[in-house]
């Protein structure tokens, strides 16, 4: 049993760096024991280096720690927004920190198919499921949690992960299964909430230009009537 390594001792975005310049990768995975040391404030780097990404799967199962994951949901907003082409990711996040209003100007994923968030802990449901229904769509057909196998059972013996931190892995995986389920209708009623949105725009567009032909008839014929005299 060993402790974990410090931050600055694990793998970060210098690690990276050397194919951060291979603008063309299409996949990328790394699987390390403990989380990496990747701030917020490094993905949207990341992300902007390999716009042609198709798969990339980032450690998204390191053994739990006291210390929550550095990365907020948040952390996948640059990947929808810098990767059009990907259709696969995990990630490691703090599924406990749903941002209370979306980020500004949010895109989705365009064909997202497998979203796994792994060993990640999570919060309420109705949250998380909200804020991934802004990016993920009815393309995406996959999506889960990790189930605490034997095998890694047996890792967190040797990692020392304390018993009352396994039962809660059991309720994270529960609870982003539960999201999984709910997502796809969460997704639809945005979508059909915005396909409505647009109905009623284009309706107010077409009245009020229907209403600004009318006046320019009325102004015209009032011109030509005070053309005309009395």
């Amino acid at each position: 049993m060993t402790p974990p390594p410090p931050p600055l001792a694990r793998p970060s975005l210098d690690t990276f760096r050397p194919l951060m310049s291979c603008r063309c990768l299409t996949k990328f995975e790394l699987r390390w024991d403990y989380q990496l040391y990747i701030r917020e404030g490094d993905i949207e780097e990341l992300a902007m280096s390999w716009p042609f990404l198709e798969v990339l799967l980032l450690n998204c199962d390191p053994i739990p720690e006291p210390d929550p994951p550095v990365l907020s949901p948040v952390a996948l907003v640059p990947f929808a927004k810098y990767c059009h082409r990907l259709r696969e990711l995990s990630l490691y996040i703090d599924g406990r920190r749903v941002p209370p209003e979306p980020p500004a100007a949010i895109q989705p994923f365009r064909v997202l198919e497998k979203l796994s968030l792994g060993s990640s802990p999570i919060g309420e449901v109705d949250p998380m499921a909200l804020f991934l229904s802004q990016l993920c769509s009815i393309r995406l057909r996959d999506h889960r949690g990790r189930a605490l196998a034997d095998a890694y059972g047996i890792a967190l013996d040797h990692a020392g992960v304390p018993d009352h931190i396994r039962g809660e892995m059991s309720d994270w995986w529960n609870r982003w299964t539960t999201v999984g389920k709910v997502l796809p209708l969460a997704v639809k009623a945005r979508q059909d909430e915005k396909s409505r949105m647009a109905a009623v725009i284009s309706e107010v567009d077409r009245r009020n230009r229907f209403r600004l032909e009318e006046l320019e008839n009325e102004l015209r014929e009032l011109r030509e009537k005070m053309e005309l005299g009395p």
